[in-house]
This record gives structure tokens, sequence and C-alpha cells, in this order.
């Protein structure tokens, strides 16, 4: 399983503005273009695509009950909703490797969709600070 060094949002973000810089000046030298979007995504999976992968562990915890399941899919819904939505909030206010760490103790399910949500979320609060 991946190391987990625990790391400021702030310290997370100016590191992959860095890579994303780097990416965009190999790029250029290469005389390529992508779309800014593009560029962040290749930069976040290079950043943190390891601590994303699933574990044996993380098998095993999915499939060993920890906590109730709902009968009713919508409720089912909100309630990963809601998971989710407090990882979003753990990553930007204790890091993305802290959201990962909690989400990998939960399902793969929620690794999974915490990586897609933090692509699109992190791109916009880069996009907002004008990347």
């Amino acid at each position: 399983m991946p190391e987990f060094n625990v790391s400021s949002p702030e310290k997370e973000i100016k590191e992959l503005e860095k890579l994303i810089q780097k990416k965009r000046e190999a790029l250029k030298e290469r005389r390529e273009t992508k779309e800014d979007r593009e560029i962040f995504k290749d930069a976040f999976r290079e950043r943190y695509g390891d601590k994303f992968q699933i574990s044996k562990e993380t098998v095993i915890s999915e499939t060993s009950p920890n906590q109730p399941i709902p009968i009713d899919e919508s409720l089912r819904q909100e309630q990963r909703e809601r998971r989710v939505n407090n990882l979003i909030q753990i990553a930007f206010q204790e890091g993305i490797e802290k959201a990962v760490k909690e989400a990998r103790k939960s399902s793969p399910w929620l690794l999974d969709e915490l990586h897609d949500r933090l692509i699109d979320e992190y791109y916009q609060k880069l996009v907002q600070a004008q990347i």
C-alpha cells in the first residue's frame, strides 16, 4: 500500500501548478497542444494516480459490511453522495492524501468516485485561481 505524506491543500495545489507548467513546457517543446483540462488530468494522475489504486485490503473491506446498506436505491445514492462530498471537503481542508486514506478504508467505489470528482473540482479550483 502506498505511503501517505499528509500535506496541506495549498502545498498540493502548488505542486499541481508546477506539474502543469512543466507539462505545458514539454508540450510546447514538442510543438503539441492539449486543452488545459487534459493537461490538468495528466498532472493529477501523475501526482496522485498511485494513491487511487485499489488494494486487496480495500476490496476486502468492501465485501465485509461495516455499516448497513439502505434497501431504497435513492437513499443509498444519497448516502454515497454525502460520503463523497465529505471526502471532497476533507481534500480541500486537510489535503488529497488524507481524503484518499479515508476513502480507501471504505470501498473501491468511493475511492474511484473521489478520484473522478477531485479531478473535476480541483480543476475548477485551479481555473478560478487562473492556473
